[in-house]
């Protein structure tokens, strides 16, 4: 049997989610532009540490990070100091997976390069959440 939940309380969440969703606009609409940015720039295969790829890696780097700490923080009333290892730890981890499946695609260019980049941009991502989050 389902519980009924009181049209304020109801209210309260939406409430709580409309404080924080100007930033998931911004948050979102910048990933994009990033992420999508090599459409604009032309294809980059250079392994340089300067590369459009790695300024992607980074870039998504931070923002999962950050993001990831900052859901377990604000939504599952997870400690501030595990939040911050948790979005570090997932945003490592997806930039590991993936470059496990490049080395595995013969036409994908696996490189330790991305995933030093990864790391930098997680460190960062954790360091904007340590700020964040009170």
């Amino acid at each position: 049997m389902k519980k009924a939940v009181s049209p304020i309380a109801r209210r309260g969440v939406r409430l709580r989610l409309m404080q924080y969703f100007p930033t998931a606009k911004i948050l979102t609409a910048l990933i994009l532009i990033i992420a999508c940015s090599n459409s604009f720039a032309g294809e980059n295969n250079s392994d340089s540490f300067f590369a459009m790829d790695k300024l992607q890696h980074f870039s998504l780097s931070i923002a999962a990070a950050a993001g990831t700490g900052f859901v377990m923080h604000n939504h599952f009333d997870t400690d501030k100091n595990e939040a911050i290892i948790i979005g570090f730890t997932a945003s490592f981890s997806l930039g590991g997976i993936k470059e496990i499946i490049d080395s595995t695609k013969p036409a994908e260019h696996s490189s330790l390069k991305d995933l030093a980049v990864d790391f930098l941009g997680s460190i960062i991502g954790a360091a904007l959440l340590t700020a964040v989050i009170k």
